[in-house]
Parts: C-alpha cells; structure tokens; sequence
C-alpha cells in the first residue's frame, strides 16, 4: 500500500518485542491491515487531554509506484508529510537484566 496527501486512515505500528529497532517497524493501514510501503519516518505526538497525532514522511509516488524526483534538486525523491489523527499506539517497555556489579 503506497500513501500520499489524501491518506487521513488510522495506522498501526508494528515491531517485535526483541527487535523495537527503527529499521525492524512497519506501519499498518488499520482498515485494511495492509502494510504502508513509502513511509520513511513517522512523528508520534502525545498529549494529555488532547488528541493524538502521527506525523508521516513519505517519499512521493506516481501512478505506477515508482518515486517522483524533483528536478530543480538533483533528482532527489520528493519527500512529503502528511498528519494522521488518533494513531494506534502500543507501546511496550522491556526491562534488561543488569549485569552483575562485583
């Protein structure tokens, strides 16, 4: 699944509990359960008594799914952010074993 301007779905951040790294995440359109493919990063806003937010940055599709690049910066892909309301957020905390202090 490929995002642009438009999308304004709920998401769903995904990463196993031994592998919370950025690189090992995924992004999931709640819907549809399908994974967000162009996502480059995503900003998570939390405030209490407020709404919450997600920021994502996605690098800019045509119609056939490749990038767009801009031609006035050295063909760099255009990169876009788009504000998604009442993320789903599951946030797990891990406490790692300390060694041992002799």
């Amino acid at each position: 699944m490929i995002i642009d301007q438009q999308y304004k779905r709920r998401i769903r951040i995904e990463g196993k509990p031994d592998e919370m790294h950025g690189y090992k995440l995924t992004i999931h359109d709640i819907e549809t359960g399908k994974q967000i493919m162009n996502v480059m990063g995503v900003a998570i806003y939390l405030s209490p008594g407020e709404m919450n937010v997600a920021d994502l940055t996605y690098v800019r599709t045509n119609a056939k799914g490749r990038l767009e690049h801009d031609p006035d910066h050295s063909f760099e892909p255009i990169i876009e952010t788009v504000r998604v309301d009442n993320p789903e957020i599951a946030i797990s905390a891990y406490e790692r074993e300390k060694e041992d202090q002799e």
